[in-house]
């Protein structure tokens, strides 16, 4: 079999940044932190909360996060938008995370919803699956919304944590932090070899990543290292947003002939192309082998049950395609022939 030496997919070089003439301005309530658990380990320990009510499609480390800060948790299932009568039996001050599903916009009512809850409920829109989900959406009046840029940009760290109310005492807590530094000179590593088009060092960036993944302790919180504050303060967030929507839309003619259309999805700034297929397993292992390295999402989340229909669904089905800002229109028709070909090969 030939190999093919482009691939689609996978950590983000420094290379395909776009780069500001000016660094952005930031502003006052912007908090930068290691990574999204830092940031909601930090939020949790300050704010001190009793309970929290989180989506069931989710990372199960947050879960198992929350339960370790001793929060008792529940869960709404993915697109359910009557909430009411579970923030009702949740207990004394209440976390309530509104997810931004792979960079779609919430389908929460968020403002109904802080009005009749008001003081009980604490409002975190978790946009970990954005760089700039800080700047794209409203803070909530008595809340919060984190972004992940590591996830999507070339910094090796780093979330943004942007605060309603920034007290004193909540500044200093945050100044307290020590900064990340071990991390993100083997992540550095790792993104090299990931991005050489080379078999044997891509296999070495994968073994990196994992043992990196295995040994990053969430305790204590820390904030983001200065080369990738540095870093990010450089990147242009809208020219970041244009092509990844750009991109979103030179697939989505392709996509929607060969996979059945998710409902209830807003586009913001996409992670990736979401699809639904029961071929999923089969299909993806074909896909790695044409170098298209599409991704399931959160497969191993033993919280996802029958109560949740629809996450449960997503658990199963959901795949999604490399889209981000490193591919230009040429990029992606050679990857749509690659699909192809898998499609035609198991028959979808």
């Amino acid at each position: 079999m030939k190999i093919l030496k482009q691939k689609f997919g996978g950590m983000i070089s420094g290379d395909y940044d776009h780069k500001l003439k000016k660094n952005t301005r930031l502003k006052k309530n912007h908090l930068f932190f290691s990574h999204g658990r830092s940031a909601m380990i930090w939020l949790v320990q300050n704010l001190k909360f009793d309970s929290c009510l989180m989506c069931a499609y989710t990372w199960p480390a947050i879960p198992n996060l929350m339960k370790k800060l001793d929060l008792k948790i529940d869960f709404y299932d993915l697109f359910e938008k009557n909430i009411e009568k579970r923030l009702n039996k949740m207990e004394g001050k209440v976390l309530l995370i509104v997810s931004v599903f792979y960079g779609f916009k919430p389908w929460l009512d968020l403002i109904k919803l802080s009005k009749k809850f008001n003081k009980k409920i604490y409002i975190l829109i978790d946009s970990a699956q954005t760089a700039y989900g800080h700047l794209e959406y409203s803070v909530p009046k008595n809340g919060a919304i984190l972004s992940c840029p590591h996830k999507s940009l070339s910094t090796n760290d780093g979330a943004v944590l942007a605060i309603s109310k920034l007290s004193k005492n909540l500044l200093l807590s945050y100044k307290s932090l020590k900064r990340e530094k071990n991390f993100t000179i083997i992540k550095n590593k790792s993104r090299k070899f990931l991005n050489s088009n080379k078999l044997n060092l891509e296999n070495k960036g994968i073994q990196l990543s994992k043992k990196l993944e295995e040994s990053w302790q969430s305790f204590p919180p820390r904030k983001i290292s200065n080369k990738s504050y540095k870093n990010f303060l450089k990147i242009d967030p809208i020219e970041h947003k244009s092509r990844r929507i750009k991109n979103y839309k030179i697939l989505s003619p392709f996509m929607k002939k060969r996979f059945k259309k998710i409902k209830n999805l807003k586009l913001g700034t996409p992670f990736g192309y979401p699809v639904l297929t029961k071929k999923r397993d089969h299909l993806i292992k074909e896909l790695h082998k044409s170098r298209v390295f599409a991704t399931k999402l959160w497969f191993n989340n033993n919280y996802i049950t029958k109560k949740y229909p629809i996450a449960l669904k997503f658990k199963k089905e959901f795949l999604a395609f490399p889209l981000d800002q490193r591919y230009k229109a040429n990029d992606l028709n050679e990857m749509k022939k690659r699909i192809d070909i898998v499609i035609k090969k198991i028959k979808l």
